[in-house]
C-alpha cells in the first residue's frame, strides 16, 4: 500500500498585542475593545492584562500619593460565547482635569517624575459625576439594580466608595467591592483584583451580573455590566 504522506507540522502564527493607556479605567477599556474585536469577527479569544507598577512613579515624600497607590495585576480572558457576557461601554474623557494627575517636574537626583495629583479636585469631580455614569451603564444594558449582584467601581478610596453607594443607593443583595482596603489603589488592575476577591469569596457566583466603574487620570472612565466567570 502506498505510505501516507505526512502532513506538515500546523504553524501556530503568534498572537497580536499591544498596550493600551487608560489610566483607572484601562481595563474597561480593555474589556470593551476586546468585545469589540470579538464581534467583529477578528478574535475568538482575547487576554486582557491590566499591570501596574505604580511604586516607580510615586514620590516616597508625598504622603498625599505614596500612602495610597500600590503595585499589582490582574487577567481576564474574553472569550466568543452564545451571548454577549460584556454590555456596552459608557465611557468618556475630561481633558480640563488632565493637570489634576500628572507628571511633576523631576527632583534633584530623580530618574524620572513623579505622579502629581490634586486628590481633593479629582475626589470632587468623580464624586459628582461617576454615580450618573453608572446609571447611564445600567440603562445601556436595559437592566435595573434589582438585575445586578456586585457593584465593582475603581479602589481609588474607600470615601468616594462609599459616598458613591450612598447616591446610587443601591438594594441590599447588591454585594460592593471594597478591596481597597487590603490593595490600596492599583489603577487599573484594581477592578479585576476586586471581582476576583468577591468570587473567592462567595460573595457573588459565577453568571452573576457586575456593574464595573472605572475612572482616573486623562481623566477617563469605563462604565459596563459584565457576566461575571
Amino acid at each position: 500500500m502506498p505510505g501516507r504522506r505526512s502532513r506538515p507540522p500546523t504553524r501556530r502564527r503568534p498572537a497580536g498585542g499591544f498596550d493600551l493607556n487608560g489610566g483607572c479605567a484601562g481595563f474597561g477599556y480593555g474589556l470593551t475593545l476586546a468585545s469589540g474585536l470579538i464581534a467583529a469577527q477578528q478574535a475568538r479569544q482575547i487576554l486582557v492584562v491590566a499591570a501596574e507598577r505604580l511604586s516607580d512613579i510615586t514620590d516616597p515624600d508625598d504622603c498625599a500619593t505614596v500612602m495610597i497607590f500600590g503595585d499589582a495585576a490582574g487577567a481576564a480572558v474574553v472569550s466568543a460565547g452564545e451571548h454577549p457576557g460584556i454590555g456596552p461601554a459608557v465611557w468618556g474623557t475630561h481633558g480640563p482635569g488632565e493637570p489634576w494627575m500628572t507628571s511633576a517636574p523631576p527632583k534633584p537626583g530623580a530618574v524620572q517624575p513623579y505622579m502629581h495629583m490634586d486628590g481633593t479636585r479629582v475626589v470632587r469631580w468623580f464624586g459628582s459625576h461617576m454615580p450618573q455614569v453608572a446609571r447611564e451603564a445600567l440603562d445601556a444594558a436595559g437592566l435595573t439594580w434589582d438585575d445586578i449582584g456586585a457593584f465593582v467601581p475603581h479602589q481609588c478610596n474607600g470615601r468616594l466608595i462609599d459616598a458613591m453607594v450612598r447616591r446610587l443607593r443601591p438594594p441590599e443583595h447588591v454585594a460592593i467591592a471594597r478591596s481597597i482596603v487590603t490593595d490600596g489603589n492599583t489603577s487599573s488592575a484594581s477592578i479585576p483584583l476586586a471581582l476576583e476577591s468577591l468570587l473567592a469569596s462567595a460573595t457573588v457566583r459565577p453568571g452573576d451580573k457586575a456593574l464595573l466603574l472605572g475612572f482616573g487620570a486623562g481623566l477617563t472612565w469605563c462604565a459596563q455590566v459584565v457576566e461575571l466567570p
